[in-house]
C-alpha cells in the first residue's frame, strides 16, 4: 500500500491533503476520511478489548499473549500464503496453537506473532476467553465499548468497508511501476481478525490514539479530572507500560500490550 503522509494540524484539528494517491489506476486522493486496511495496528484495539473486560472483572488478563513473550514460534506460514491467500479458518486458531514450537522459556524473550491476537476474539466460536466472558462478540464489544463512543464511523472490521472511499493496494516492481494486488482478504470472520483485520482512517486513528493518551494520563494522575477530555478506554496505563525487552541487550526499547 503507498505510504500517506498527512500533517496534523492540532490548533485546528485540521489534516492536510494526503501526499500520495488511494488509486493509481483512477488517480484518487485520499484524505483523512479515506479507509486503509491497517493491519497489524489491529492489534491495539484487541487489546484495549481486552483490558475493558478485565477492567469490567469478566476476564483475566492474557498479558503474555498481548506482549508477545510467551515464547512460542511465530510460524505465519501456517495460517496465510502469497496471494493474501487464508489457509485456515477461524476455527483453526486454537486447534493449531499447540503445534507451535517453544523456542524461548516463558516471558524471557520477545518473539513477535500473530497467533496471540488471534485466539481473543469473541468471534471465533472455539474462543471460549472471550466468548464465555462476553455475550458480544468481538466486533459488537469493539464498536459498543470504544468506536461508538468515540464516534469512529469509519473503522470496521468487516471485510469491505462501505461506500468506495478506500484505498486499493499497490506494489512496487523493479522499474518502479506500480500493480495492482488487491485489497487483504483478513477480516470479521476468519483466520487473525484479531490481528490484523480492522479497516480505519486517518481521521479516526487520531481521535483514537487522543483517548488512549487522554486515558493514561488520567490512569497516571498526570492531570486532573477536570477539563480533561473523557475516554472509554481502561486499563491503558497498563497495556503502554513496557513488559518485555525486544532484543537480549536492548535496555531502551520495550513492548507494551497491542
Amino acid at each position: 500500500m503507498l505510504l500517506l503522509v498527512f500533517l496534523m494540524v492540532e490548533q485546528t484539528n485540521r489534516v492536510s491533503p494526503a501526499l500520495a494517491i488511494r488509486d493509481v489506476a483512477a488517480r484518487l486522493v485520499p484524505d483523512e476520511n479515506t479507509v486503509y486496511h491497517i493491519a497489524s495496528p489491529s492489534k491495539t484495539f484487541t487489546a484495549a478489548t481486552t483490558a475493558l473486560l478485565v477492567a469490567d472483572r469478566e476476564l483475566s488478563t492474557l498479558l503474555d499473549f498481548l506482549s508477545h513473550r510467551t515464547g512460542l514460534a511465530s510460524k505465519d506460514a501456517l495460517w496465510q500464503q502469497d496471494g493474501h491467500e487464508l489457509l485456515l479458518s477461524e476455527n483453526d486458531t486454537i486447534p493449531r496453537v499447540p503445534y507451535l514450537e517453544v523456542i524461548h522459556p516463558l516471558r524471557r524473550r520477545w518473539t513477535y506473532k500473530n497467533w496471540g491476537y488471534e485466539i481473543l476474539p469473541t468471534s471465533s466460536p472455539m474462543c471460549l476467553v472471550f466468548r464465555g466472558a462476553s455475550s458480544l462478540w468481538w466486533r459488537k464489544f469493539m464498536t459498543s465499548r470504544i468506536l461508538e463512543p468515540l464516534g469512529m464511523r469509519g473503522t470496521t472490521s468487516a471485510l469491505r468497508p462501505l461506500g468506495e472511499h478506500w484505498a486499493r493496494g499497490f506494489m512496487p516492481g523493479p522499474d518502479g511501476k506500480l500493480t495492482d494486488v488487491g485489497s487483504p482478504v483478513i477480516a470479521e470472520g476468519t483466520v487473525q481478525q484479531g490481528a490484523n483485520g480492522v479497516k480505519s482512517t486517518v481521521r479516526n486513528l487520531i481521535t483514537y490514539y487522543k483517548a488512549v493518551l487522554a486515558a493514561w494520563r488520567l490512569e497516571t494522575g498526570t492531570v486532573s479530572l477536570n477539563g480533561e477530555p473523557t475516554s472509554p478506554l481502561s486499563e491503558v496505563k497498563e497495556l503502554l507500560t513496557p513488559h518485555i525487552p525486544l532484543g537480549p541487550n536492548s535496555d531502551s526499547q520495550w513492548y507494551g500490550a497491542g
